[in-house]
């Protein structure tokens, strides 16, 4: 079953070369939204994700660029949104820049990655003033060694401080992320496990240190190691009061959850951000020249277009709420309908696989189909995430 689903995302994950839409449309009226921030004070070595120095008047006019691709949507509302980076915590006088001409659009959580060099109480005060209440806290590691290695150097003080200081503003979800290195003994990753679990965020995500072509990190992965590590730490999660939630994440709160990939369908904004619509999946560009001309053209800026038919918009529909542990049947069809048949005849091998288990139309991952999902997540990040990203990356100027 693994193989084949590697071969079939293989295959309808090419990048398609058809025109690309004047104007997305979504089956859902009020869609998630993603916004990237791609600037960073500082370049971390592991990180994969599009990222420039920060420099204040670029920064300035992005904003503007930004706010001109917004009337390009014909959206008008959204589930959520989203702020990643880069570091968008480094520059609150954008992020309020930002929030003034989108805010009002959004239904639910207002969510950004927060930097633990940003979490003085003045900060965290203002993001909570300007509507943010979802936040994520890239701790990493509490482990100087491992600190270094990926290129953070940030000192378990810092960390400390930083994670004191956001439990104390009393956002709705705190996050926090923490990196699982299979270099590395079990018991760092353990250590900082229940280091982070005494000041109770609701939720804490352990994401395997992944090498990317085009990162200083340069390992191979370990994925039996890996999932060795993820079974050790449910066995004592519980008793910590985290329970494994989706994937990747503990929480210790439910249905409360601090996730931009859960959308059922989702804009991105910004340099190199994606769009799921259910027929399209599209990246935009990495190159901020490319991006202003294509808006200045009244264009979309996507760089990388992928056109699915139902039945695959389906599979990256399902993949995305297994790994969020939440396939509900019903919206499925209701969105893929001319796929039906197939839908059902591939939740039935999975649950003949022993891959899932379904309960009142949901269906829920299996301890063996985690161990599968796992696998089957850091495959589409190195044959499918990588390469996208290396391509792009070479249209990629600064200015």
């Amino acid at each position: 079953m693994l193989n084949f689903l590697k071969w079939y995302t293989h295959f309808f994950m090419k990048e398609s070369f058809e025109k690309v839409p004047e104007r997305y449309t979504f089956p859902i009226e009020s869609p998630g939204l993603y916004i990237h921030f791609p600037f960073c004070k500082s370049n971390c070595g592991y990180c994969p994700y599009l990222k420039m120095n920060y420099d204040e008047q670029l920064v300035s006019d992005y904003i503007i660029w930004l706010q001109r691709e917004r009337m390009l949507h014909g959206t008008s509302r959204f589930s959520s949104l989203y702020i990643g980076g880069g570091s968008p915590s480094n520059d609150m006088k954008a992020i309020k820049q930002i929030l003034q001409f989108i805010a009002g659009d959004i239904n639910g959580e207002i969510a950004m990655e927060v930097h633990p060099d940003d979490t003085q109480m003045s900060n965290l005060q203002r993001l909570k003033e300007l509507g943010v209440n979802y936040v994520s806290l890239g701790i990493q590691t509490l482990d100087q060694e491992l600190q270094n290695k990926i290129g953070r150097g940030i000192s378990r003080n810092v960390n400390i401080k930083s994670l004191e200081n956001v439990m104390n503003s009393d956002f709705d979800v705190v996050n926090v992320d923490l990196i699982l290195d299979p270099g590395k003994d079990f018991n760092i990753l353990h250590k900082d496990f229940i280091e982070v679990t005494k000041f109770k965020p609701q939720q804490i995500s352990v994401y395997p240190l992944m090498p990317f072509s085009f990162t200083s990190i340069h390992i191979s992965n370990k994925p039996d190691i890996e999932i060795s590590y993820f079974e050790k730490l449910d066995e004592f999660a519980e008793d910590l009061g985290y329970r494994r939630d989706m994937l990747w994440t503990y929480t210790n709160k439910q249905n409360l959850r601090y996730s931009s990939v859960g959308r059922e369908f989702y804009l991105g904004m910004g340099l190199s951000a994606s769009t799921f619509t259910g027929n399209y999946f599209t990246t935009n560009t990495f190159s901020l020249g490319s991006y202003i001309k294509s808006i200045q053209r009244k264009k979309l800026p996507i760089a990388s277009l992928r056109t699915f038919n139902q039945f695959q918009g389906a599979l990256f529909f399902a993949f995305w709420k297994l790994y969020i542990n939440e396939l509900y049947l019903e919206p499925l069809l209701k969105y893929f309908p001319e796929a039906e048949n197939k839908i059902r005849m591939f939740l039935w091998f999975l649950e003949r696989a022993r891959l899932v288990k379904e309960r009142d139309n949901y269906y829920f991952l299996t301890k063996k189909g985690r161990r599968e999902m796992h696998k089957m997540e850091e495959w589409i990040t190195h044959h499918v995430v990588d390469p996208l990203w290396s391509k792009l990356r070479k249209t990629k100027k600064r200015k």
